[in-house]
């Protein structure tokens, strides 16, 4: 066992999930064997609140959830192998994604600020979206406050439960690697990444329950969308004008819509944008990590997955007073499920069950 009582402790909230087995049993179990981790306490507990699967790929049951929050001196790195080793403890399989689990484990923020390796991003990536999560962060840490956005926890579950469900995907963040040295947010012409770019727009509009209507900046060049899409211009905004935004939240449809930084930025400062709603939550894809986590957080020292490019700076996107969600996957073919999985997770805020004592 290492010896870490030199370590400075601090809370860390970890979000804890079930839908196999005694889901209520193996939770509070699940809570003592956090507190067992060595230089660990478990300080409080969120109730549990029952929620529907996100995105389970075999229909399984609701979820059981809850938070549990630790203090701990444990460095982030030997955190995440220990709460992996519980889950392994409860017979969790690594099988495939979105997948029923008896016990499902995640670190959702730390105390300390943001981390980043290989294996790990703190805070959680996708926390922003994630209400039923955000809700019971609420009864633990209302006042915690999320370094991309600037909003407390209070704050964002007032905006996910309040707001309709209207989110912004900004495309600048959806680009290849290769594609950053010629980009700008206002005009030009990009000469690379159109077939990534084009397998985003492909894979949202496959999903039409969420993603419905044309883009006049794609061009079709082979009669149907996925014959031959590919981009000629950068976007300032890709599908709706205001009327059609309404009318279809109107309709109950949730929407997601494809914007450029620089579109966002127009729209704060033009009056008339006023007449679209606020995003309830905004959608930063594989090219924001260096954006998120800088290189100056890293407590390991290693090099980015890709080269840092200019992006609109992280005060700027704390401006935005809008929930940030990162979909760190790097295939465009799962991007769809990623966006579909963060609006379905914005409306969901649970039923709650009780304590879990």
């Amino acid at each position: 066992m290492t010896d870490l009582a030199s370590s400075a402790p601090r809370l860390v909230a970890i979000g804890m999930g079930s839908n196999l087995g005694d889901s209520w049993t193996i939770l509070r179990q699940a809570c003592k064997a956090l507190s067992e981790l060595p230089c660990t306490q478990l300080r409080a507990t969120s109730r549990i609140r029952l929620t529907q699967p996100i995105r389970v790929s075999d229909q399984g049951s609701p979820f059981f959830n809850a938070v549990a929050l630790l203090e701990t001196a444990l460095p982030p790195r030997e955190l995440l192998d220990g709460i992996m080793a519980i889950e392994q403890r409860f017979g969790r399989e690594r099988n495939r994604h979105w997948a029923s689990r008896t016990l499902d484990l995640d670190i959702l923020l730390d105390e300390a600020g943001p981390f980043y390796d290989q294996r790990l991003l703190i805070p959680h990536p996708r926390l922003g979206s994630r209400l039923f999560f955000l809700a019971s962060l609420e009864e633990l840490l209302p006042d915690w406050r999320h370094p991309w956005c600037g909003l407390t926890v209070r704050q964002m579950v007032e905006i996910l439960s309040t707001r309709p469900p209207y989110c912004v995907l900004i495309w600048e963040t959806f680009l290849p690697t290769h594609a950053a040295s010629s980009l700008t947010t206002h005009s030009g012409e990009i000469q690379a990444g159109e077939a990534d770019w084009a397998a985003l727009w492909q894979a949202c509009v496959a999903a039409n329950k969420v993603f419905q209507a044309g883009c006049p900046h794609l061009e079709d060049s082979g009669g149907s969308v996925s014959a031959g899409v590919h981009l000629t211009h950068p976007p300032e905004s890709c599908i709706f004008n205001a009327e059609e935004v309404q009318h279809r939240l109107a309709m109950g449809q949730s929407l997601a819509e494809i914007v450029s930084f620089a579109w966002l930025e127009h729209r704060k400062q033009d009056h008339n944008g006023r007449d679209t709603p606020l995003p309830r939550v905004m959608i930063l894809g594989p090219r924001a990590k260096d954006l998120l986590w800088p290189a100056g957080v890293n407590a390991s020292h290693e090099p980015l997955a890709s080269p840092s490019f200019e992006l609109a700076n992280l005060s700027w996107l704390r401006d935005q007073a809008t929930p940030v969600v990162f979909s760190e996957a790097n295939d465009p073919r799962t991007w769809a499920e990623h966006i579909i999985a963060a609006i379905d997770a914005s409306a969901e805020i649970g039923h709650v069950l009780g304590d879990l004592g």
